[in-house]
Parts: structure tokens; C-alpha cells; sequence
């Protein structure tokens, strides 16, 4: 029976954000005759044109062809502008690397007829011999915050953001500080910058409230709690708002959520682990890593994906 990865919760997550990657698989997936990878068709559509979804792959070690596709109406019609190169419809890779498809408006009309899509409500990627690391859809590359954002309005995500999340996600953001930047810090607030999410912790003053210094470039984790949750969903709590980064003096370079390094664990792997497998191990954003110390990894062997803790 083939197996079909669905992605319709976390294709609800940030459609509106400008600054958010909308990622639509949670961990890597080995593509193969017997699974493939489901997206939300109306996800993909409700995006503005020209974005850019995006496919970050690696070859899947002691496999021969390599080769994807993109198609809706039950697997029988390709997506526009999918170009394939190979028999079978198919786009045919030879290394690791990533593939762009450019959202136009054409292609988001099309996906919204019936005669294309066949009353089909998923877009699906289906090949053999890859290992999909990653499917989003990209926004903005960066934020200046001092470039009209700063205390007000500040960058806006939508409050769905939040109470589609689950306890234990992260919001996470990476940053650098602008160049002569003086007091530089933010604070992840609601009520029109006013109300701090209830897990946000400033630590220093700056402008008359605590926030979150930035001394240089780096990055900042925010554990969604259920209270967190909770209160994004009381318009008493938001006013209506939905959540805003405030501050100045850095530039946003990424910003996602991360799903909890605590859950989905499937198997503990300690040093002696040593089968003689092909093993690739990547982190929990589906980057590659050669040399995993210790912490929680996605590992695939051939065609056996888990979540793994190496101690």
C-alpha cells in the first residue's frame, strides 16, 4: 500500500507572515515508489504570486535514479511549468541540491481550476531515490529593523501563528545587529506592542521596558507554552492585534517555528551504534549533518526514517 506523508495542519501556520518560511514537512522524507509527499493544494494557492516553493533534497545512499515530479489530479496532471527531463515525467538530479518552482499567477489560477486540479485538494511530490529534506515556501530574506519597522508597528505575524502551535514549538529567530546600533533589542508582544507574549522574559530596560538585548549577531528561541496559546486566542489578551516583534538596532536574517526537539522520538542510538548501513543524520530544520554529536537527529537508512537521540 503506498504510503501518503499528508501536510494540512502545519500548511495553516503562516500564510499572511512576511517574514516566515512556511515549511510543509516536519522532517525529512525518503521519496520512493511507496511514499510520497501530500501539501494542501489550497495552501500552496492562497500565497501571493511569486513566491518560490522550494525543495531541498539529497540523493538516498544505495539508490541508482534520482528523480521527482509535482502533480495534482490524483498523480495525473503535472503541475504548470514543471519542466521534467526524463521518461515518466519526471525531473531526473544527479547530486544534492534544491529545486525552485515559481508560484505565478498563472500557476495559482490554474491550481484553483477544476479542470486541472480534478477535484484533487493536495499537490503531491512523488519520485523514487531522493531523500526530501525540506519543502517551504520562502518570504523575505531579511528585516531591517530600523528600515520602517522598528517600535511601531513593529513586524507583524498573525495570531494564527500561534494558536495553530502546539506547547513545546519554538518560535525561533535568527539575527545581526546593524552597524552602530545603540540600545538595540525587541520584545515579542500583542495589543499593539503593548502586551508581551507571556513566555517572553526581557532582561534589560530599553525605551522604558524590559527586552531582549542584542550585543551582536546570534539567535533567539521562544518556547510556546500553553498559556502562550491560550491567550493568543482571548481578544481581551491580543485586542484584536496579533503578535508583533518591536524593537530596532538588528536585522532579521530568519524567522520559523520549530517543532518540539522533545516529541516524536522513536529510537535512542548511542556511540556503538554500528551497523553497517548507509546512514545520513540530519538536524530538526533538515540540514545535513556529517558529524552529529550529541542530541536529538532525524537518521535515515535507506528507506527507514526516525527521530533519534545520540548520546
Amino acid at each position: 500500500m503506498k504510503k501518503y506523508l499528508s501536510c494540512i495542519a502545519i500548511c495553516s501556520v503562516a500564510f499572511t507572515a512576511s517574514a516566515f518560511d512556511v515549511d510543509f514537512i516536519d522532517a525529512p522524507v525518503n521519496l520512493n515508489s511507496a511514499t510520497t509527499i501530500n501539501i494542501t493544494r489550497e495552501a500552496i494557492a492562497a500565497f501571493p504570486a511569486d513566491k518560490v516553493l522550494k525543495i531541498d533534497y539529497t540523493l538516498t545512499p544505495g539508490t541508482d535514479f534520482h528523480c521527482f515530479k509535482l502533480v495534482t489530479a490524483w498523480g495525473g496532471t503535472l503541475l504548470p511549468d514543471f519542466v521534467p527531463t526524463s521518461a515518466g515525467d519526471v525531473l531526473e538530479v544527479t547530486t544534492d541540491g534544491s529545486y525552485d518552482y515559481k508560484l505565478t499567477a498563472d500557476v495559482i489560477e490554474k491550481l484553483k481550476d477544476q479542470a486541472v486540479h480534478g477535484w484533487d485538494s493536495n499537490v503531491t511530490i512523488t519520485g523514487d531515490g531522493l531523500t526530501i529534506t525540506r519543502v517551504y515556501i520562502g518570504s523575505l530574506d531579511e528585516i531591517n529593523m530600523d528600515d520602517g519597522y522598528g517600535y511601531w508597528p513593529g513586524l507583524v505575524i498573525p495570531g494564527a501563528v500561534i494558536t495553530n502551535a502546539q506547547p513545546g514549538w519554538r518560535l525561533v529567530m535568527e539575527y545581526s545587529m546593524n552597524e552602530n546600533a545603540q540600545n538595540a533589542g525587541f520584545s515579542i508582544a500583542t495589543n499593539y506592542g503593548n502586551t508581551d507574549l507571556p513566555s517572553f522574559k526581557g532582561t534589560t530596560e530599553i525605551n522604558d521596558k524590559l527586552r531582549m538585548p542584542v550585543s551582536g549577531d546570534g539567535s533567539y528561541e521562544l518556547k510556546l507554552t500553553q498559556d502562550d496559546i491560550d491567550k493568543m486566542k482571548d481578544s481581551e489578551f491580543t485586542g484584536w492585534d496579533g503578535l508583533r516583534i518591536v524593537g530596532s538596532g538588528f536585522t532579521i536574517k530568519k524567522i520559523y517555528m520549530a517543532r518540539s526537539e522533545n516529541s516524536g522520538i522513536t529510537e535512542i542510538v548511542t556511540d556503538n551504534d554500528n551497523e553497517d548501513y548507509p546512514v545520513v543524520h540530519y538536524d530538526l530544520q533538515g540540514k545535513r549533518v556529517d558529524n552529529p554529536t550529541n542530541g536529538f537527529y532525524i537518521r535515515v537508512k535507506g528507506d527507514k526514517v526516525n527521530k533519534v537521540l545520540i548520546k
